[in-house]
This record gives C-alpha cells, structure tokens and sequence, in this order.
C-alpha cells in the first residue's frame, strides 16, 4: 500500500527497499506488509503526518533488527586512547543516530560514516570505572543498547619492537590495494593496531589480524601524489611511523 505525502521532508532511507519519504511536493512512502492488515481502506493521504512516517520506520527497525552493533570495544575500553565501536546502520539515515554516555566522566564521541553503510563510534575517556553506552535511533534504543562497559586504566606499551615490512611503506598504486604487514610479536603487543593516512585524498585503509600474529593493512588510494601512512598501538607510533610515501599510477 502506498500513500501520497505532500510536502513532507523526513531524512530517512528504507530497509530491504521500502521507501519511507523523499523530498518534493509529491513524497510518498510505502507501508511495510506488517502493517497493511491493519488497514481496510486507502488512507487519506491529507492525514498522514511525518509522525506516522517516523513510527513506521521505528517499527521497521525493531521488526528486522536493523541495527547490528559490532563489539570491539564495547564491552571493555582503555582510558586516554581511542576506543571503537561499530554501528550497522542498514541504510537508515544517520542523521536521527544518537550515541551517549553514561558513568563516572563525559567521554569524547565522534561518530563517522562508512562507505560500507556502517558508522563507526569513537569514543575517549580519562576516567576509569563502568559505563553505561546507549545508542538511539530516532530517541529510540537500537538492538543491543544500552550496552555496559568497562574501562581501564591505560596500558602501556612498548611499540620498539614492532616490525613493519612490505612495498606498499615506500610507494603504492593508485586506484590499486597495497599492502603492509605489521608484526607486534617481539613486542608482545595484544592490543588493537591504529591504522590511518593523509594525503591528497582519502583512501580506502583496513587490516586484519592474521593467525600468525601478525596484521595485514591494506590501503587504496584515488589520486596520486605524497601521503603519510600512520600505524600505532595505544596512540604509540610504531618505529617509523608515519611513513612516508609516493602513489604514483
């Protein structure tokens, strides 16, 4: 079932295809199939407010758990370093996502889009203790929040002894993947590695942890020219970093 909206600007995209609104003189938005049983007649498109708009989409999100949140560092975080989290946000708007703290000092937030549709939640804090994070869409909980977590103290590290090889330190690709390995063996180093660049664009940049114990990075590039990769664990470079690199075609 579908009903005219006229005038109506709700910033919110659909699930699975279903269309909520869009901007213009004629917005429309389609009802999910859970609620057209509940419907015997057409609707009168006149009485049909951004609010009605608003409770379908909540409801959509409930009833196909839209929201997956990925616990990286949701359960257990670091005072005075960054601290991650992944936010599924399954092509709903971003603009209606809220992130906020609860515990023993006000953490730093900040909340980036992905191009993989995910968010990513940063969040720092130079108090330790027990934290309550609550993550909203639309003033609502999403699946798995509110969420506790506990975070310690900061550890420290020695990052001297990481080792850090392949081509992709000097010069990489453009358009291409490059590739870096990072070994944080000698250095018994277990926590989570800080991977960034800066350059003349912005690039692609992930890694993975290998079985080996090491980490692949893997970055793509889209211009060429100068660019500074940074690697680091608990906000401690690595010997090196950041290295300095040309991307050529």
């Amino acid at each position: 079932m579908t009903c005219y909206l006229s005038h109506v600007n709700i910033g919110i995209q659909g699930v699975g295809g279903s269309k909520f609104c869009v901007p213009g003189s004629h917005a429309f938005c389609t009802v999910p199939a859970m609620e057209s049983s509940a419907v015997k007649s057409e609707p009168d498109c006149t009485q049909t407010t951004a609010q009605e708009v608003h409770r379908i989409a909540r409801r959509i999100i409930k009833g196909k758990e839209a929201f997956a949140i990925f616990p990286n560092s949701l359960k257990l975080g670091n005072c005075h370093v960054p601290n991650t989290f992944k936010i599924n946000m399954c092509g709903m708007n971003v603009s209606k996502l809220m992130v906020s703290f609860e515990g023993p000092a006000k953490p730093e937030v900040m909340l980036t889009s992905q191009r993989d549709g995910t968010v990513d939640c940063t969040y720092r804090t130079i108090v330790e203790g027990e934290y309550t994070i609550n993550v909203t869409f639309d003033e609502e909980h999403v699946i798995g929040s509110p969420s506790k977590t506990q975070v310690k103290g900061e550890l420290i590290v020695d990052t001297s002894k990481v080792k850090v090889t392949g081509a992709g330190l000097k010069e990489g690709k453009n358009r291409q993947l490059n590739t870096v390995t990072v070994d944080p063996k000698e250095a018994k180093i277990t926590s989570q590695l800080q991977v960034y660049m800066e350059g003349t664009s912005k690039p692609d940049v992930s890694y993975r942890n290998n079985d080996n114990g090491t980490s692949t990075v893997t970055y793509k590039p889209y211009t060429i020219g100068e660019y500074k990769l940074h690697l680091k664990y608990m906000d401690q470079p690595v010997p090196g970093s950041p290295f300095t690199l040309k991307v050529k075609n």
